[in-house]
């Protein structure tokens, strides 16, 4: 609900050029508050070493510059909440969830970054222990803003914002009207978002990628949020990307609702290039989609030893009959993205291209339409997770 929310009110809040400054004045806008957190760090009676995060921002700021400054240039500069944490989210009796508390004493402090604003939420979810819910939530926002490069840059946007933590509970803990326990229990803060920061600062590339086809109603996407939740990943469904691909390309292909082979190829690929920002954020894309002709799955593979990954392929199966009453279902309901009614489903079976040339060692096969699809599915995925890398211990002697 949030991430929906957020995306919404960020699309209706673009910042204006004249509202931002550009090039370089950009990336400082953006670094300055990091370094802001670092010197309020160091200060004090008891202050933290920051000579390491003082180098790591650094290198920050001139990796990251081209990708700030693109972003600003695609509209993600917003007018967002600026102080977005889990106690700023409220729920009624109803249910439902509104953000509430945005800053309103310094509009600098909202003008940002979209993913910066959605950064102090998924650090806070990681913070109380709930990582699942924060990649939910990045996930969720970035396929209703279309926004997959924020994948690109959230780690350093949330280690900014648990640096920005540790900043608060450093003025907490020094404060001398403050009772003695709950200075020793912001000593204790400064110290768990420090580690936090350090942890979500550099994401290693990630060295996976899983493609999920078959045929219309076969369980794609209950297999794919089943890999997603168990590698972990994030899944990238093209019923999700193709409005977004539908919008910015121009074409006759796109008769009959996208569905075509050549408006499916111009899909792929808006599935490979976002795919691609996931893995630099490191993170395993599942990408859900039929792939059901071998010129796509070669293209994948092409997309997938450019960047270095081991590709695997996932291949859903179901009975005919299992496939049309699920598509039936969804769309009476009306929860699923996809456009393709149940007479798509023989035509899509008809269609499909057998997995013979696919390595053997990187392709399985899931009957989803059975008892136990999503035991089946956790099976293949501690099969492709790589193995741990076993050394010796060395014993000192004493």
């Amino acid at each position: 609900s949030v991430a929906e929310q957020l995306a919404a009110f960020h699309a209706a809040h673009p910042l204006t050029e004249a509202a931002t400054p550009g090039g370089d004045a950009w990336v400082e806008s953006v670094v300055a508050p990091v370094a802001a957190s670092l010197d309020e760090l160091a200060a004090g009676p008891d202050p933290v070493d920051v000579a390491g995060w003082r180098a790591w921002l650094d290198r920050a700021r001139a990796a990251l510059a081209p990708e700030l400054a693109a972003r600003r240039a695609a509209g993600r500069a917003v007018e967002g909440h600026g102080d977005l944490r889990l106690e700023h989210l409220w729920r009624d009796d109803a249910g439902d969830i509104a953000v509430i508390d945005c800053v309103e004493f310094d509009a600098g402090l909202r003008r940002l970054d979209a993913a910066s604003d959605l950064a102090f939420l998924s650090m806070d979810a990681r913070f109380r222990g709930r990582p699942d819910l924060a990649e939910r939530l990045l996930e969720r926002y970035a396929a209703n803003a279309d926004d997959w490069g924020l994948y690109r840059v959230i780690g350093f946007f949330e280690a900014y914002r648990a640096l920005v933590r540790a900043k608060v509970a450093a003025l907490r803990a020094r404060d001398p009207d403050v009772p003695d326990a709950a200075r020793a229990q912001a000593r204790e803060s400064i110290a768990a978002h420090l580690a936090l920061a350090e942890a979500v600062r550099d994401a290693a590339p990630a060295r996976l990628a899983v493609l999920v086809g078959g045929a219309v109603g076969s369980g794609k996407s209950t297999a794919a949020r089943t890999l997603r939740d168990v590698l972990p990943g994030t899944v990238l469904s093209s019923d999700r990307v193709r409005p977004h691909v539908m919008h910015s390309v121009a074409s006759d292909a796109w008769g009959g609702g996208g569905y075509s082979d050549e408006a499916k190829t111009a899909v792929y690929a808006g599935l490979f290039d976002r795919a691609g920002a996931v893995v630099a954020g490191g993170r395993v894309p599942v990408l859900d989609a039929s792939f059901s002709k071998q010129a796509w799955r070669d293209e994948a593979r092409t997309w997938g030893e450019r960047l270095g990954l081991r590709v695997v392929f996932v291949e859903t199966t179901c009975d005919a009959g299992v496939a049309r009453e699920r598509v039936a279902a969804r769309q009476r309901e009306g929860r699923d993205a996809s456009e393709a009614g149940p007479e798509l489903v023989e035509r899509s079976r008809a269609e499909w291209e057998p997995l013979d040339a696919w390595p053997e060692a990187d392709r399985f096969e899931v009957d989803m339409g059975a008892d136990g699809g999503a035991d089946r599915v956790r099976a293949v995925a501690a099969e492709v997770l790589p193995k741990p890398v076993k050394t010796a211990r060395v014993r000192e002697k004493t």
